[in-house]
């Protein structure tokens, strides 16, 4: 790429030309020639998080192959969503190495921050010179904008810069808290960034994202009730035509000790990891509880003491059906059931393979101690 530069402050014109190459899907390297009156080259290689996800979840569970995660598996996991940035610049006004990680925070913490709260630490070293700053923001994709703040610790002392991005272009206003290194200061000044920013968040972001969402969702149960009241009443149809086997699987698993679906639960993935096998029954609540009963549904499909769905959204299992407000929603499964007298539990996705029974569903039970 080759791109001309101009700088009417200082009268100052540059031709940039430049090569990108992608190394891999997680790492990218520029190298760019500048000639003219800030004549020089710079390098940079820059490490962005993979785009899958990979089945981990908070916890350090991974669902997908039930199995807790190691130690190692984490620190690549942490790594592997970080934003690594260096850069090298030769030239004749600026000399310097600089380092940038950054790794997104809350909902964002996959990407880097791309799509939300990010925190950023930026190290820069060149000839007689250095500066060292700490910084945070957010990203609203919606708006295609940035908003963010950091402390400037550097050998011109201690700086403040609130920061805004928009279409790409970058707006930055520098505060100078002083004008000697005083790292006491910065620490004062960092803290209490991140004191008030945590406090915006918590006390006025959080609170207008938690009403949008609930409004969003009212109006989309007000749109899709219609639909969703017909979903139900087919359901409840066809269960209706189904309980006499049903009831004839379940009895004959239970003599034969085989696998007895106790209850299950489909719906809103956040609504289903909540769920217990003891909370109430949910039916006549399911638009609002956004969760739907389904052992029936399921102890239907039992066959030779086995369950096994493919690849497809659960909610077209025969007598089941998709209590889910917002269409973006995550769709998910809670299943719990006895196999050979010994309870078990599985949680899925809802286009997941269904395989039950498994061993490494099988709940711990706790016994009673010898001799007690």
């Amino acid at each position: 790429m080759l791109e001309a530069t101009y700088d009417s402050n200082q009268d100052l014109m540059n031709l940039v030309l430049s090569m990108v190459r992608q190394l891999s899907d997680r790492w990218m390297s520029q190298l760019a020639w500048v000639t003219g009156a800030q004549h020089g080259v710079m390098w940079t290689i820059r490490h962005s998080p993979a785009h899958e996800g990979g089945g981990l979840v908070d916890g350090g569970f991974d669902e997908k192959e039930g199995r807790q995660i190691s130690l190692g598996e984490r620190l690549v996991m942490f790594f592997s969503t970080i934003i690594f940035n260096t850069t090298c610049r030769l030239g004749s006004f600026d000399t310097s190495l600089s380092v940038s990680v950054q790794k997104g925070l809350g909902s964002s913490w996959q990407d880097g921050g791309i799509s939300g709260g990010f925190a950023k630490l930026r190290a820069k070293f060149g000839v007689g010179t250095w500066d060292l700053e700490f910084s945070g923001g957010r990203n609203i994709i919606d708006w295609n904008t940035g908003l963010g703040a950091g402390v400037s610790l550097s050998a011109e002392g201690v700086t403040l810069r609130l920061k805004m991005s928009r279409g790409g272009h970058k707006i930055s206003i520098p505060v100078l808290l002083a004008s000697e290194t005083r790292p006491g200061l910065a620490t004062v000044a960092l803290s209490l960034l991140v004191g008030i920013s945590a406090l915006v968040q918590y006390q006025i972001v959080n609170p207008i994202q938690k009403a949008q969402v609930l409004e969003a969702k009212e109006e989309a149960r007000r749109t899709r009730k219609v639909g969703m009241e017909r979903s139900r009443s087919d359901a409840e149809a066809s269960l209706e035509l189904m309980i006499v086997a049903v009831e004839r699987s379940r009895a004959h698993e239970e003599e034969a000790m085989g696998l007895v679906i106790t209850r299950a639960l489909f719906g809103s993935a956040a609504a289903v990891k909540k769920a217990t096998v003891e909370m109430e029954s949910v039916k006549g609540r399911e638009i609002e509880l956004e969760l739907v009963e389904c052992a029936d549904a399921l102890q239907y499909l039992v066959q030779d003491s086995k369950v096994l769905l493919y690849t497809s959204s659960k909610s077209s299992i025969q007598g089941a059906w998709d209590p889910t407000a917002l269409e973006d929603d995550e769709r998910a499964l809670a299943v719990w059931y006895n196999f050979r007298g010994i309870p078990h539990y599985c949680i899925i996705d809802s286009y997941e393979p269904l395989e039950i029974p498994l061993k490494f569903h099988r709940l711990q039970i706790a016994r009673p101690a010898i001799g007690s």
